[in-house]
């Protein structure tokens, strides 16, 4: 199940300031930014579907057949919050599994390493079986996606702090105004002393537990235009001394955003574009032998199972 962006979930790989760096458009002027930042979500919902997997990260619950003994999981779990079972099939997720319990009741796969794309039980943990017969019987709580590749290092310390409010009537600190985009909210983030320049259009930032997007960010009078409670997180309150970070993705999956963003440009200028699809908007094009051959070891081959297996 791709986990596509809304309002609440956009999400790039590349940032707008890489993408107008001399070493890709050479773009000077903030006219075409919204444009650009567009153009680069789009590449990046490309290299998702070349991949069959999503590399950004959201909370989620997800639900799951009962099996014997193995879940394929059809996204990335990064990390397990919660499993829970209901062994009846009433609807009732009474029986709690956990991977760290001696001896554990589950094992996730890959060992050593994430993301988590397979669950199988312990059949000498205190259950033994997953409950194979019942319909969506498996309840996952977790953080999915694929996130970088050196785990435990999702999210980059930005060296910035910042007060917010959790209401939707005040920004920052009460003192600065908002313009609202149902569902959520666009906030206006003052900054100073130069700060805003560690930011930039493209980004996903987390404050505590909440994630953000950067949808722009003014220089010149160190302000950032922030889409927030994104990727299944909740609107809340942080302290002024709350820590900013800043989203991480694999670097080659950082480069191939960056190359299809670039031809596609350059396609545009020349009147061509790529073809798609209007009701999937799955691109007819192929993305080129360089942002291929970077994607190419992320590619996920999807197996199809069965209640029961």
């Amino acid at each position: 199940m791709m986990y596509y962006p809304t309002l609440q979930n956009r999400h790039s790989y590349a940032t707008l300031v890489q993408l107008k760096d001399p070493g890709w458009l050479n773009i000077t002027d903030a006219v075409s930014d919204a444009t650009l930042l567009s153009l680069l979500e789009e590449s990046s919902k490309r290299c998702d579907r070349a991949c069959n997997r999503f590399f950004y990260l959201c909370n989620d619950t997800r639900y799951f057949d009962g099996k014997a003994s193995v879940i394929i999981l059809d996204d990335d779990l990064y990390q397990l919050i919660a499993m829970n079972v209901d062994p009846t099939g009433s609807g009732q997720y009474s029986l709690s599994y956990s991977a760290t319990n001696t001896p554990a009741d589950i094992f996730l796969y890959p060992l050593n390493r994430t993301p988590t794309t397979t669950i199988e039980v312990n059949w000498n943990g205190q259950y033994g079986t997953f409950y194979a017969g019942f319909r969506h019987n498996i309840q996952i709580q977790g953080v999915w996606g694929h996130g970088p590749d050196v785990y435990n290092n999702a999210f980059e310390d930005s060296g910035i702090s910042a007060s917010l409010t959790a209401d939707q009537t005040n920004a920052f600190t009460g003192k600065f105004p908002i313009t609202f985009w149902s569902p959520t909210a666009w906030y206006t983030l003052q900054l100073s002393g130069g700060k805003s320049g560690k930011l930039a259009a493209g980004m996903t930032i987390m404050v505590d537990q909440e994630m953000m997007y950067v949808l722009q960010v003014y220089y010149q009078s160190d302000t950032v235009l922030l889409q927030r409670a994104t990727m299944g997180t909740t609107i809340a309150a942080h302290s002024e001394d709350a820590e900013i970070y800043v989203a991480q993705y694999p670097a080659d999956v950082n480069r191939a955003c960056l190359i299809i963003a670039k031809d596609e440009y350059n396609k545009r200028l020349s009147s061509g574009g790529s073809v798609g699809n209007a009701v999937t908007g799955t691109d007819k094009a192929p993305l080129g032998n360089e942002a291929d051959g970077l994607l190419k070891p992320y590619k996920r081959e999807r197996v199809a199972t069965w209640v029961g297996d």
